[in-house]
């Protein structure tokens, strides 16, 4: 084995470990398909809509839901209305979740390729 090759495994092996060991973020977008997400919400108003969106954000950066009592506020909205739309929303985000778990690994993934093929 000649050094240029010893050279390009030792930085593979650098590029493996920095991105196994640095914490796990969520990538800082994803993807929105206008129409399909139009499709899914075309039963919603604009308050359980805007709500959706929080919610489906809010799980994107931290890989959960908040927690029930806190749900109006991450939703931007009085208790009273949240009690009202809380049924329908929920049960859209979670419908969501696996959708975006799928998106997040397939964006780490892509972005590991990426940066594997950089050095």
């Amino acid at each position: 084995m000649h050094s240029g090759s010893r050279d390009k495994d030792q930085a593979l092996k650098v590029v493996t470990l920095s991105a196994v060991q640095q914490p796990q973020r969520p990538p800082p977008y994803f993807a929105f398909y206008v129409g399909d997400v139009q499709k899914r919400t075309m039963d919603m108003n604009g308050t359980e809509f805007g709500a959706y969106m929080l919610l489906v954000m809010y799980y994107w950066e931290l890989d959960r839901l908040p927690a029930e009592a806190d749900m109006h506020q991450v939703a931007r909205l009085v208790p009273k209305v949240w009690r009202a739309i809380s049924a329908k929303v929920v049960e859209r985000v979670q419908h969501e979740m696996p959708f975006l778990d799928a998106e997040k690994v397939r964006i780490r993934d892509q972005h590991m390729r990426c940066n594997a093929t950089r050095v």
